[in-house]
């Protein structure tokens, strides 16, 4: 399904209003904007530890 969204974009996103969709959601935020907001909770591995396989 995410292969579908990425590969076919412009087909994907072309069928959906987004701003019908902040209508129904006022709350919607872009990815970009989630992220900033939620990317500190990512857990992310440091590179040296991963490389050692702890």
């Amino acid at each position: 399904m995410f292969q579908f969204k990425r590969d076919f974009e412009s087909d994907f996103c072309g069928a959906r209003s987004l701003e019908f969709s902040r209508a129904l959601n006022p709350a919607l935020q872009t990815f970009e904007d989630w992220l900033a907001e939620n990317g500190n909770r990512i857990p992310i591995e440091k590179a040296s530890r991963r490389a050692s396989g702890e």
